[in-house]
């Protein structure tokens, strides 16, 4: 895998010093520039993996006030500085860089660094396209998806919802289940029941929706413990049968 890194530094023989080094670790010096201006160019143009940052640059852009310009690239950012300036260190703290180096750095602390900025932003890119797709999921997904705590309250429920009745998800969300319910008393036998057995397979509940009309469902839920957090909660699946059970009911008024 290709390992592109920029280096911000404006003094020459330090630059190329560090050029030497990465090249004997095979890392992919794509640019060296001495000037803020030349750095927020470079970056927005090349997207390196990783930027080594002189705080010191030619211009009067520094490399704290690049590192906050392309911020929205999230790029890792390793400040280079000569001076363990403490207010400098709070200032560039605001950037969120990955780390600092001081000069003059050994080799190996200078590698060391380099491949963990690497290796947590590739798991960070991980993460969040996982992240993604789970949201695309839970966006598109056609039963109701929901969390909540045992005491009834909506933690999460999935954008669906409104396909099935009048609520939002943002509306329901920190809500009781038992005010929607058609009988709340339902609802305290269900959580008594996942509570017990853990799990829960088409188990029936009935909702009103805003006008009054009733929602028919059919629930297949699961009680976990988070031992961490010593928490509990119920996560679990709502799937629409009103129209069955309302053809069900035609059919059997007709004969």
């Amino acid at each position: 895998m290709e390992r592109k890194i920029l280096i911000v530094e404006n003094e020459i023989i330090v630059a190329e010093d560090i050029k030497k080094i990465l090249g004997r670790h095979n890392f992919n010096v794509i640019d060296v520039v001495q000037s803020g201006k030349e750095a927020i160019e470079t970056s927005r143009k090349k997207l390196p993996d990783t930027i080594l940052m002189d705080i010191m640059l030619d211009d009067d852009i520094n490399g704290i006030d690049v590192a906050s310009e392309i911020k929205d690239l999230n790029i890792p950012v390793i400040f280079l500085t000569a001076f363990a300036d403490a207010e400098k260190i709070e200032k560039a703290k605001l950037t969120e860089p990955f780390g600092y180096l001081i000069k003059p750095f050994r080799e190996r602390e200078l590698i060391a660094t380099l491949e963990m900025a690497l290796y947590k932003n590739m798991m960070e890119k991980r993460i969040l396209g996982t992240l993604h797709d789970y949201q695309r999921i839970f966006e598109n997904i056609q039963d109701i998806y929901f969390e909540m705590d045992t005491n009834g309250k909506i933690l999460q429920i999935s954008p669906s919802i409104l396909d099935h009745s009048s609520y939002t998800a943002e509306e329901l969300i920190g809500t009781k289940v038992e005010d929607f319910a058609v009988n709340p008393d339902d609802i305290d036998a269900f959580i008594s029941k996942l509570t017990k057995d853990l799990i829960v397979k088409d188990y029936p509940l009935y909702f009103k929706d805003v006008d009054g009309s009733q929602i028919m469902t059919i629930c297949s839920a699961k009680f976990i413990v988070d031992k961490r957090l010593d928490k509990s909660k119920i996560v679990g699946s709502l799937h629409n049968i009103t129209d069955t059970m309302q053809s069900k009911e035609s059919i059997k008024n007709n004969i």
